[in-house]
């Protein structure tokens, strides 16, 4: 796929915010030492662990977490400037 790169913040924000098995706790949650904040649909999508023994499953999780948050993330910020407002 030649666009991968358009698809790579996503991805990273999707692992970024994904409990990992091996830990139990999120990228996010260890660097940040608080969960991170997703909308209560989006969180529900995202709450199984992400597991890296079998890369096929993984990068197919992945990539649905990425298009979830692509998908989520401009309606969050339209909300947030509703807010402001």
């Amino acid at each position: 796929q030649e666009d991968w790169d358009e698809h790579l913040p996503w991805i990273l924000l999707g692992y970024r915010c994904s409990r990992q098995a091996s830990t139990n706790h999120s990228p996010y949650q260890l660097l940040h030492a608080v969960e991170p904040t997703l909308p209560p649909k989006l969180k529900l999508r995202m709450e199984g662990p992400l597991d890296f023994d079998d890369p096929d499953v993984a990068a197919r999780s992945l990539m649905l977490r990425a298009a979830w948050l692509k998908s989520a993330c401009p309606m969050a910020g339209q909300n947030h400037r509703i807010a402001q407002h």
